[in-house]
Parts: structure tokens; sequence; C-alpha cells
């Protein structure tokens, strides 16, 4: 609610949310993670989330997932180590968590240079 003093003498407007706002429609959920190799806690805190908002059999199984995906099959051995995960790995995580729309792969490293980075 919104009250709007008038520096006249009129009485104050008071303006109601649903004088204003359409009818309310349910929000997408997302969840992003960086660099990580195991993401079990993630499925607990959904599964409790879930519970508690009695979504999907009490589990909460988000629209869209953005992972970090550092390695792929042929550097596996490299991920778990490091700290990191595969594609294969995100999209197994995705799965397990019953993601609805979209798995959002990426990784940001200060290994490689921007592609247009200018030397100053």
């Amino acid at each position: 609610m919104c009250i709007r003093d008038s520096p006249k003498s009129d009485p104050p407007v008071i303006v109601k949310a649903a004088d204003v706002i359409g009818v309310p429609t349910p929000g997408r959920t997302f969840i992003h993670l960086g660099d990580t190799s195991c993401s079990d806690n993630i499925v607990t805190i959904c599964q409790k989330l879930g519970e508690k908002q009695s979504v999907d059999g009490g589990r909460l199984c988000p629209d869209y997932l953005v992972h970090e995906s550092t390695f792929d099959d042929d550097t596996a051995i490299l991920a778990v180590p490091r700290g990191h995960s595969t594609s294969r790995m995100a999209g197994g995580f995705a799965k397990q968590l019953g993601v609805k729309d979209t798995l959002i792969l990426t990784h940001f490293s200060a290994r490689y240079p921007p592609p247009h980075s200018a030397t100053v």
C-alpha cells in the first residue's frame, strides 16, 4: 500500500496493490551453481523446500539450472580433484533435480583471455 500526500489540502490517496497489479501468476524458479563437483546438498535443500511448500510430491523442481561445466568426458579425471564438474555430471544433476525447462552450462576461467582483449 502506498499513501501519497498532496502538498495541497487534498486527502491522502491510498493505492492498493490489487488496484494496479493484474492477476497473480506463478513465478519461475532457478538454481545457480558455481564451481562444484558434488551438488548433493542442493538436492537435499530442494527436497526440504518442496516438502515445506507441498510442491511436486515433496520436491522442488526448478525451471532452470545454471551449472558450471569446466570439463568434458575426455578430461573428466581432472574435474573432481579440482572442484569442477563435467557437462555429463551437470546433466545428471539436472535430471536428478527434475529441472523442468533448461540446463545452462557455463564456466568462467582466468586461464583464457577474452577473445578480443586489448593490450594497454
